[in-house]
């Protein structure tokens, strides 16, 4: 192994002694070290690439690569063994410095005796030249003895062996000997072709160009004054540290002619719709003498045109501005030129008078025209008659604006931008007018004339609302301007008026922007809230309960619709409103309004729909209320197959009945001699509830007895005692009521008179040699109420229970008839004397009536179908 790492290191010696005494090296391999059992060794070392030809300048990246155990470092130590010919970097970068040939080596930092090569030959340098090809103006040979703007320069450019990475273009002053880069040309850094793209050639002609009339556009300054000048071009070459090689140089003297720049602008600017611009304000025109010959200027002269306009102005110094007033210098609405002309310091004249003219301007300053209509309200006739009008954050000020027009657009002169934007103020009435400019002002854009606003004026957008509070009770007023303005600027503003009549406008309105508040509907007469109103409320109102706590109300704050309901709007149905396209719309109308306006004496449901506006138009939307006037009781319909009655048993009665506009529920009871008539359970079919939207003016009502139906009903007598009413029609019942509701309360339909009626075999009759008294036997009540109970008292001491069971009733004052309160099965037996017994039911709490009192009657059951019910108790009461 170490015999190996010799010879490798002799070789790298040979390398190097050819390396100084001729061109040829030859680079050996790695050593090709091998290892043994427990000892990690370094292989090889590979340099890529092996061998590279550069010119001077020129760089090669070389990568080693390293073979060794895993335990050892794959590093290398870059090394070149003649550095005057090539480098390299501590990464493997070669640069080429000399021609010659020269080893770069690569030794492992593991095992410094493994050591890798690559071998670069750095070519013989053949220096690069360039010379001046043509010097043309405009496609021609250029007058070198008299040049004026631009000179294109031709460059024959051969590069050699070298690489040439940028030209320089150079203006040397012949009288200043002093130099002035003034064109650059650069090549890419890979190719000895020019970055522009030209072929590859030894020699690739490049023109560079400038301008000898070149100045600065803002203070005139010149890049070169008249007189002897003379051009080289310099190389900057790869890996030089200087500009090599020159070309020779050429002379020429620069002749170019002294001139004015003459600009104007106006205040602002705006295009109108052909897409020209205007301008307003005032013309300001500043000249820029450009001087070539190296004079200086003395004065200059600004004239306007057309020259009736203005008077000339003259300048000193320069650059330099004059400005041309609005109305007394500049021309209002044409077209405007300015021209100078010039003086040098030695009063010669400038250039025989000539100048460069500033741009054409076309001038607009003259304000758009008045609205010919500026009023609070509508355009016309105001919506109501306050002396101080009211407005809200939705009010529109410009819908009281008729049209404003830029005055120069008027009898078609074509002139002006026109656009008009109006904006809105509203501004607090305590401000001091005076000094604000009176309505009509008017002003340029740069005029001091413009409306004047208060620093409290309340802007709108153009067209828009304004918001503005006044709280309660606040008196607050405002006035209102606007204030037109066009594209440009120019203004004209006006003060609001409000027409509140013929010989009186005011300026003053108010503003609001709370809604009414308590805002309720409600109707005289009503039952149940905005429900159905009772037979005798036929032509009661509609009555609107409003408070408003700014502007308060007109005579009509009201927008209102009313339908009757169930028919169209066109054949009638609208009864407030209008009909448009068959539906009816809102209308104006008082506080008060008939709820069947136009339908008097015509029952049925009337839904009313409203909103409430105060003065200022603030709105409260109140919920849609709908009435039913129906003063008709529904009738008798079809009275079905009527079965008998039989004592103790269930039985069922079926009857049809109509009503003129809606039934909803139904009642029904059976009749007995004694004018007593009980309520049973009915239902209605179809069924549903007032206001729901379903209408129905026909129904089937079925009462239904589930048992213990009553064949024969006796009544004691005024003293409580039994009567001894025989069986029979005497105590059978005389009608049964089957009865349709509608939705006020009005009930009405089947009496089917005298059903067949058949007793129990063991029907009671009642006599006092059974008991001696049995009645509802509560006293008069006090407190909040009363338990309800009944008592028998036997004629003998052998007295047996009389009934299975007893019920109470109270009357109900719609129906007449005698409606279930509750039942008692349970009897109580007390004896009081040897030779009397009494037994008490004793039956559910009622509580005291708000008002009046309860007819109560107690019935006692007894068997077969017969009963007993007492005289009426009315000593529950308030």
């Amino acid at each position: 192994m170490q015999k190996v790492s010799r010879s490798i290191f002799a070789g790298l010696l040979v390398i190097a002694g050819l390396t100084a005494c001729g061109d040829k090296v030859t680079v050996a391999p790695g050593n090709g070290n091998t290892s043994t059992a427990g000892t990690p060794v370094v292989h090889s070392v590979t340099v890529t690439p092996a061998s590279v030809s550069l010119g001077v300048g020129q760089t090669v990246q070389l990568v080693a690569s390293v073979d060794a155990d895993a335990t050892l470092a794959r590093t290398v130590t870059w090394a070149s063994t003649a550095p005057a010919k090539a480098t390299v970097s501590s990464s493997g970068l070669v640069t080429a410095v000399a021609s010659g040939t020269v080893a770069i080596t690569a030794t492992s930092t593991a095992d410094a005796t493994v050591v890798g090569a690559a071998t670069i030959i750095v070519a013989q340098t053949t220096a690069a030249t360039i010379s001046i090809g043509s010097i043309d103006k405009g496609g021609l040979p250029a007058n070198l003895s008299g040049v004026t703007g631009q000179l294109d320069v031709t460059l024959n450019v051969d590069q050699g062996t070298q690489t040439v990475t940028e030209l320089d273009l150079i203006v040397h002053n012949n009288t200043t000997n002093t130099d002035t880069t003034v064109a650059k040309y650069s090549f890419s850094s890979s190719s000895k072709v020019p970055a522009s793209g030209s072929p590859s050639a030894t020699s690739a002609p490049i023109t560079m160009s400038f301008n000898t009339a070149a100045y600065n556009a803002t203070t005139g300054a010149v890049a070169f004054i008249n007189g002897s000048y003379s051009i080289k071009a310099q190389a900057v070459v790869a890996g030089s540290a200087t500009q090599a090689p020159v070309s020779s140089t050429i002379s020429y003297a620069v002749t170019n002619v002294d001139f004015m720049t003459v600009s104007a602008k106006g205040d602002t600017v705006a295009t109108d719709a052909s897409g020209r611009q205007w301008t307003a304000g005032a013309i300001h025109v500043t000249v820029t003498p450009v001087l070539y010959s190296g004079k200086g200027l003395l004065s200059a002269t600004v004239s306007p045109a057309p020259a009736a306009t203005a008077a000339a102005q003259t300048l000193t110094t320069f650059p330099g501005t004059v400005s041309f007033a609005v109305g007394k210098d500049t021309i209002t609405d044409s077209s405007y030129v300015a021209f100078a002309t010039a003086k040098y310091s030695d009063a010669t004249q400038f250039n025989g008078g000539v100048a460069v003219n500033a741009n054409t301007l076309r001038v607009d300053n003259k304000a758009p025209t008045k609205a010919s209509v500026f009023a609070l309200g509508a355009d016309s006739t105001p919506a109501n008659s306050l002396l101080v009008p009211w407005v809200n954050g939705t009010y529109v000020f410009s819908k009281g604006l008729a049209k404003v027009v830029d005055s120069s657009t008027v009898a078609g002169t074509g002139l002006g931008v026109g656009g008009v934007t109006t904006t809105f103020y509203a501004i607090p009435n305590d401000v001091n007018w005076v000094g604000l400019g009176a309505a009509g002002a008017v002003g340029s854009a740069s005029g001091t004339t413009k409306c004047a606003l208060p620093s409290n004026a309340i802007a709108a957008a153009s067209g828009a609302t304004i918001t503005v509070q006044s709280g309660p009770g606040d008196t607050t007023t405002y006035r209102g301007r606007a204030v037109s303005t066009d594209k440009l600027g120019n203004v004209v503003c006006q003060d609001l008026t409000y027409a509140n009549s013929a010989a009186n406008n005011v300026q003053e309105f108010g503003v609001d922007n709370t809604v009414p508040v308590n805002a309720a509907i409600g109707v005289t007469g009503a039952k149940n809230g905005n429900a159905g109103l009772t037979a005798a409320a036929v032509g009661t109102n509609w009555v609107w309960v409003l408070q408003d706590s700014i502007s308060g109300f007109s005579a009509k704050p009201i927008l209102a619709t009313s339908v009757w309901n169930y028919h169209t709007a066109a054949a009638g149905g609208c009864i407030v409103g209008t009909v448009v396209s068959g539906a009816c719309t809102a209308v104006a109308i008082h506080q008060t309004f008939a709820v069947d306006s136009g339908k008097s004496g015509q029952n049925g449901y009337f839904t009313m729909s409203s909103t409430i506006s105060d003065v200022a138009g603030n709105t409260v939307v109140i919920p849609a209320a709908t009435v039913l006037i129906d003063n008709v009781a529904p009738a008798a319909g079809t009275i079905g197959t009527v079965p008998t009655g039989v004592g103790d048993s269930a039985v069922t009665y079926t009857g049809g009945v109509t009503d003129n506009v809606d039934l909803v529920s139904s009642a029904g009871g059976i009749s007995y001699p004694s004018g007593y008539s009980i309520s049973y359970p009915t239902t209605i079919n179809p069924q549903h509830a007032a206001f729901s939207g379903t209408r129905d003016t026909t129904g089937t009502v079925t009462l239904t007895v589930g048992s213990h139906f009553i064949s024969s009903l006796a009544v004691t007598s005024g003293v409580n005692a039994p009567q001894g009413t025989p069986l029979g029609a005497g105590t059978h019942p005389t009608d049964v009521l089957l009865g349709g509701i509608d939705g006020v309360g009005n009930i009405g339909g089947d009496d089917i008179a005298g059903p067949a009626v058949t007793d129990g075999a063991t029907a009671q009759v009642w006599d006092n040699t059974m008991f001696a008294t049995f009645a509802e036997n509560n006293a008069v009540s006090t407190g909040t109420g009363a338990t309800l109970t009944a008592q028998v008292t036997g004629a003998t001491a052998a007295l047996n229970v009389p009934f299975s069971m007893v019920c109470w009733y109270s009357k109900n004052a719609t129906t007449n008839f005698y409606d279930l309160v509750g039942c008692q099965n349970l009897a109580v037996a007390t004896q009081t004397s040897p030779t009397t017994n009494t037994w008490d039911w004793t039956g559910p709490a009622v509580a005291r009536p708000a008002a009046g009192s309860y007819s109560i009657i107690a019935i006692g059951f007894g068997v077969g179908g017969s009963a007993l019910a007492s005289q009426v108790n009315t000593n529950i009461a308030h």
